[in-house]
This record gives structure tokens, C-alpha cells and sequence, in this order.
């Protein structure tokens, strides 16, 4: 029979081998009795007699499929440059194999073996099919010689991680004694070779004795050890790892099957669709009786909905969109369509931009598709009126809560987009300041069936706090206890008429003390002269003549104040720099907050020129500078700033002490109220004051980092 169109039953009829222990010193020398005496170069390698030819190790991983290929536990690229170098040094050549003998590193190959054996299709296959053949036939701790089917002698080793045959290192393309030439020129005329120059090659064949094979291949061994140990370490940390991630996976699906949402997980490399509970119970279904196979969702899909769905989501997988979203209808096992939103996305890809898996969620929204075709048939009119108001608007479910559908301006209002409130619980967007309200609300809306005018704290997308004024009736919808709720923010409305209450009682007090204080003043300058005359005549009394003095001064400094609040207050208007104003007053604040041990920072935006009165608005930056000094302990900055915003030019004062506590924020500029120990409580209210005299307005922002006054003066067009 013609040797290359022999079967692969022949071939393996044909691959002798031979297993080398490197514990055995007398083993690998001499072939094993009984076998022909053949010329070496037809004569394939025997086992020696009652040696076992696969080690058990090996075979009972045989059929167990691997969980990590040897390019993911070592470094391949420093192999390479390893077998270089060795190369380089000893002219001994080798060559690195997976366990599917695809060759990974390389180098010294021989002539013979680039230029002809793997150039040529049936030689090259000759060659794979020695490589399995020797595959088959490795031990761990050993090495085993062949001879390939193009007749050159061929050396390997296992390498060995965790019990699985991972890779192998070989020695090859080399002979055991001088080649017989008549058969390798045969060889070259069946396979079509140019003859003189195979058998050139053939020369350039080291032939390698027994006992240099068995130094070298003990070298191998140990660099398979090598390779098997850092291959194990990596291996654990990979192990370690997918663990980890996997008990992340779990915790993960522990969460969303508590949801009330469904939860899927599809692999596309198995065609596995996991399902939550969740998912199947929206359905009717329990999980056993559902297949979990991507065909068992899409048998699902209404008939209408089919094409948009499937072309939404094999999109997505093409990478023609970032995620996939889609609503659309499935069949119950009850027979009957619910409606779904679907969302998802592909969370891993091959490195060609395959999807390999994807996951998402699904929520059932056919309430609100109901409650949405409720309004869009029967109540068109009401509908406009909804999405037309101004007021906040939003309709939900009375028992979760769910929001079914709410206004623009609505969402204007509270910052928030309409996916992030519709088939939304409230409880989930923390609308309420606190629980309490909510309750009391529920408590209330469901004894007297309405709620009119109730003022409540409600919570914005940003975390701020406002003031509305809120209405809420019941009606049925759909066969559902429904509510549908409005809400006025009447925030800046509050702001307003605190402000107008504060400003009332300045101006009473003010014109009080227009009305007196030159009446109380004049005697009061009186007794002070005469306390300065008795201080040269009862020098024995002088500290409390000083005394007295002292606190008549203190007296004028607050009559002073009730008169800078007093509302006809005559101002000298002129245009300035605020900035300068600033400059100017700039040196006196620094000496005091040095002396507090404190810093002042200026930052100043070179505003327009106001016409404002110079010391009344001096008066209002060393008011409140002084205010925030007091405020702030030792290593503090105070910072003053001018800047223009939103059409108006603004200066302001802020400091880095704790803030002023929620339950005083009301009280803010009332006249006589302070929290300091000597404090008049007139400071702030002079301020307030000054502001409205100039048409400006004072407001106040403060929190744990610190407060900031900030005076906005109007731009004259």
C-alpha cells in the first residue's frame, strides 16, 4: 500500500513510541526485546514491555472538558524570548503546543520542516496527526520519543496544571543515527519535493544521541514544572476571581428577583435564557414551565408587535444602538396580552463585536397602557387641561402609588424627566420631605375622599426643599382607585411675604424711632456732658461716671440704628464702583480678622457702576463681614465677592462657620433678634433695610459649610 493514501486507522496502526522516566537511569538506552530488528529509519519506537503507555493523571482528564487554556496562566510572549535565547546558547531548537497541539512558540525549525513538510498539504497533515498521536500518549513525569510519519525522530513532554494536560514542549525534527537517504528520496518523489533539495535539507538534520536527548529533555521537564506552578498560581487567582464575580453575580439576582420587576439573562453562545421568577410570574408562568431558550420568549411576542421588537433588539445586538428598549405585548398563560417594557443591553462581546450575552429588566405596564387608552378615548378633553396647566399635575394608583401620568410642568417644576417618574412608586422618588406627611396625607385624602389647599414641603430631583400649596380628589379609573393631584409652588410666594412682613415691621419701628429719637437723644447729650464735667470734681467716682458714659453711648448707637431703619431715610444716590467700596473698607476688615486669628479672601468680578449711597452700603458690608467673623472659629475665611448674575449685579458676604439652624431661618432680619450674648438684634434688620432702600434685595443661603448674604441690586436697563 502506497504509504500516503494509507487510512488514519493504518497511520495509528503504524505510530510507535517510546516513554522515558527520568527516574529510571536504565531506561531510554535500548529498545525493548522482541520487537524486529529493522532499519532504524522504518522502525517506529516500542513501548517497552508492561509499561503503562498513559499516565493515570492524564486519563482521567481526558474527558473533562478545560476550563482555562495555557495562554491565559503564563506569559507566552517571555516563552518566546525564553526558547530564543536558549537557542542562541545551545542551537537546540523547540516548540511550545496547547493541548489541541495549535503551536503557540517556536524556533530553530529546520529547513526540511518549513520549507517542505509543512509547505506541502499531505505532509503537513502527516505532521498534525503525529502531534495527536504523541498527545495521546504522554506521561507526567517523563518524556516520549517517536518517530513522525515524514521519518524524523520527534521528543516531548507534558505539561501538566491542576491535574489538566494543558500544553506540551517538544524536541524535534532531529534523528537518532545517520538517515538513510533512499527513503527520504523516495519520500521526496512522492510528495513532489525537488529532490536534491530535500535531501540537502536532510543533511542539515542534527542526529542527536540517546543520552544528550535525555539531558535535554530532563531541561524540558523542569521548565514544564516551571510552567505547570506558575500556571497553578495564576490559575487560582482566575479561580479566586470568577468566584468572586460569580457570588457578585448571585447577590446581584438575589436583588432583582425581589424586585418587582423581571430580570433576563441571555447567553447567545448557548442559546440559555435565564429567567427570574419575576419574569415568569408577570406571565402566570411558574419557571419549569417555561424552556429557557431565546425561542420561547420570541413565541411570546404578539403578532403585531413582532417585527418592531425584533428589529429594536437585533439592532441593539449589531451594535447599532446603546441599549434596547422596547414596549411591546407577551401572551399570559391565562391567554391574555400584557403590556411590557422592556429594557437591555448587551454586557459582553467577542473581540470581533459578537454579543456573547446580554441581560436586562421588564415591567409590566399594562395598567398604565390601559389607563393611557382610558384617557385618550374618553377623556380628550381633561387631557388637554392635564398637559396644558401650569400647576404641577400628576395622576397615579392609590394604593402603590404608581404614577400613571403626569404634566410638563410637572417635570419642569421638579427637575425630573418623564422616565424617571411614570410606572414609578412615589415612595421611590421621595417627593415628601418626610413619611409623616405622606401618611397623615393618605390617612386624610381617604376619610374625607379630597385634600384642598394643604401646605406641605416637597423634595425637587436636586434635594431642594420648596413650599406648595397641594389638591388632591379621588376618582375611579378603569375599575381602579385612582387619585389625580395638583401642586402650586408657592415658594417664592412665602419668600415674599416674609419679606413684606419684615420690611412692615422695620418701617413701624423706623418711623417710632424718627418719631422719638431726637426727643430721647438731646437729654441724653445733656447727661453726658454733665457725667464729663463730674469726672474733674469726683475723681473718686470716675470709674463709674465712666460707666455711665459708656452705656449712654451704647444707648445712641442703637438709636442711631432704629433711625437707619426708619423708611423716609433720605439716601444720596450716586454712581459707583462697588468694587472700590470694597477696596476701600478692605484694610480696617483684615486687621480684625487677623486679630481673630482668620482669613479674608476678596473676589472681586468688576461689576457696572450702581448708583447706590456709599456709607449706607458700607454700612451693609460691615454689618454682615462682622456677622460672619463672629460666626466662624479660629483659621476661618471670610470671603467678599462682587459678580453679575442674571441680569443683576450681586454682593456678596460668606463665611465657613456651621450655618444657621432650619428652625431661626424665619427669623432672619426680625428686629431684635439675635443669638449673640450682647448682641441688639438690630444689625441684620439695618440691612434689610438699607436693601429695600435701594431697591435691592437681601437674601440668605446657608447650610453645614458655611452661610452666604447676598445683596442683588437690580441693573437699570
Amino acid at each position: 500500500m502506497n504509504q500516503f493514501t494509507k487510512t488514519r486507522e493504518h497511520l495509528d496502526s503504524e505510530m510507535h513510541y517510546q516513554v522515558v522516566n527520568f527516574g529510571l537511569e536504565q531506561h531510554g538506552h535500548r529498545l525493548s526485546n522482541g520487537v524486529p530488528e529493522l532499519p532504524s529509519y522504518k522502525n517506529y519506537f516500542a513501548c517497552e514491555a508492561g509499561q503503562e503507555w498513559l499516565n493515570p493523571e492524564l486519563h482521567s482528564q481526558a474527558d473533562k472538558s478545560q476550563k482555562y487554556h495555557i495562554s491565559e496562566l503564563i506569559d507566552l510572549p517571555l516563552l518566546q524570548q525564553l526558547f530564543e535565547s536558549f537557542y542562541e546558547l545551545t542551537g537546540i531548537r523547540c516548540t511550545f503546543m496547547d493541548a489541541d497541539n495549535n503551536i503557540l512558540c517556536k524556533h530553530g525549525w529546520t529547513d526540511m520542516c518549513l520549507n517542505f513538510h509543512r509547505s506541502c498539504p499531505t505532509s503537513e497533515e502527516r505532521c498534525k496527526q503525529s502531534n495527536i498521536y504523541m498527545s495521546q500518549h504522554l506521561q507526567y513525569g517523563s518524556y516520549t520519543k517517536f518517530r513522525c510519519l515524514n521519518g524524523l525522530v520527534d521528543y516531548a513532554t507534558p505539561v501538566v496544571v491542576n491535574g489538566q494536560h494543558l500544553a506540551t514542549i517538544y524536541l524535534g525534527q532531529v534523528l537518532d543515527e545517520p538517515p538513510d537517504e533512499d527513503y527520504f528520496r523516495k519520500q521526496a518523489q512522492e510528495l513532489g519535493f525537488d529532490e536534491e533539495a530535500y535531501i540537502t535539507a536532510l543533511h542539515k538534520i542534527h542526529v542527536v544521541p540517546e543520552a544528550e536527548v535525555k539531558s535535554i529533555m530532563k531541561f524540558y521537564f523542569q521548565i514544564a514544572q516551571i510552567l505547570a506552578s506558575m500556571g497553578l498560581e495564576r490559575m487560582r487567582k482566575l479561580e479566586a476571581a470568577d468566584l468572586a464575580f460569580k457570588k457578585s453575580e448571585k447577590r446581584l439576582r438575589i436583588v432583582l428577583e425581589a424586585s418587582k420587576d423581571g430580570f433576563w439573562d441571555l447567553d447567545l453562545e448557548k442559546d440559555y435564557l435565564y429567567l427570574s421568577p419575576r419574569w415568569a410570574e408577570i406571565l402566570g408562568y411558574s419557571l419549569e414551565e417555561l424552556e429557557p431558550r431565546f425561542k420561547t420568549w420570541k413565541s411570546l411576542i404578539h403578532p403585531d408587535d413582532y417585527s418592531q421588537t425584533m428589529s429594536s433588539i437585533l439592532g441593539h445586538l449589531a451594535g447599532k444602538s446603546p441599549h434596547f428598549e422596547a414596549e411591546y405585548r407577551l401572551l399570559t398563560k391565562a391567554g391574555e396580552w400584557k403590556w411590557i417594557l422592556d429594557r437591555g443591553k448587551v454586557v459582553s462581546r467577542s473581540e470581533a463585536g459578537q454579543p456573547l450575552r446580554a441581560a436586562g429588566t421588564c415591567i409590566d405596564i399594562t395598567e398604565r397602557k390601559i389607563a393611557e387608552n382610558t384617557l385618550r378615548l374618553s377623556e380628550e378633553k381633561f387631557s388637554k387641561v392635564f398637559h396644558g396647566s401650569p400647576i404641577m399635575m400628576t395622576l397615579s394608583t392609590l394604593c402603590q402609588g404608581i404614577f400613571i401620568d403626569a404634566n410638563e410642568a410637572l417635570f419642569t417644576g421638579m427637575g425630573y424627566s418623564r422616565e424617571e417618574v411614570i410606572d414609578r412608586p412615589v415612595s421611590e422618588i421621595n417627593f415628601f420631605r418626610d413619611l409623616e406627611t405622606k401618611y397623615d396625607m393618605e390617612r386624610l385624602l381617604l376619610d374625607e375622599g379630597k385634600l384642598e389647599g394643604l401646605e406641605v414641603d416637597f423634595r425637587t430631583k436636586s434635594g431642594e426643599i420648596r413650599r406648595g400649596l397641594l389638591w388632591c380628589h379621588l376618582l375611579h379609573l378603569n375599575g381602579k382607585l385612582c387619585r389625580i393631584t395638583s401642586l402650586i409652588d408657592i415658594t417664592e410666594q412665602r419668600r415674599i411675604e416674609q419679606e413684606v412682613a419684615r420690611l412692615s415691621e422695620l418701617n413701624l419701628i423706623g418711623t417710632m424711632a424718627a418719631s422719638i429719637g431726637h426727643e430721647i437723644r438731646n437729654p441724653m447729650t445733656s447727661v453726658r456732658g454733665f457725667l464729663q464735667l463730674f469726672r474733674e470734681k469726683y475723681r473718686e467716682d470716675i470709674e463709674f461716671i465712666d460707666l455711665m458714659v459708656e452705656e449712654l453711648d451704647r444707648a445712641n448707637e442703637i438709636i442711631t440704628e432704629f433711625l437707619g431703619m426708619a423708611k423716609d431715610k433720605i439716601v444720596c444716590l450716586q454712581p459707583q464702583n462697588i468694587d472700590q467700596l470694597v477696596m476701600s473698607l478692605y484694610p480696617m476688615l483684615e486687621a480684625e480678622a487677623n486679630f481673630r486669628g482668620m482669613l479674608i479672601n476678596l473676589e472681586l468680578g468688576n461689576p457696572p457702576k450702581l448708583s447706590i449711597d456709599q456709607n449706607e452700603i458700607r454700612q451693609v458690608i460691615v454689618n454682615l463681614a462682622y456677622n460672619s467673623l463672629e460666626a466662624m472659629s479660629c483659621g476661618g475665611t471670610l470671603t467678599i465677592g462682587t459678580t453679575v448674575e442674571d441680569g443683576q449685579i450681586v454682593l456678596y458676604v460668606k463665611d465657613q462657620g456651621p450655618g444657621i439652624k432650619p428652625e431661626l431661618m424665619d427669623k432672619i432680619g426680625m428686629p431684635f433678634f439675635t443669638t449673640k450674648d450682647n448682641g441688639t438684634g438690630l444689625g441684620l434688620p439695618v440691612c434689610y433695610s438699607i436693601a429695600a432702600r435701594h431697591n435691592a434685595r437681601l437674601e440668605v443661603i446657608t447650610g453645614v459649610d458655611g452661610t452666604t448674604f447676598k445683596l442683588r441690586f437690580y441693573i437699570a436697563a
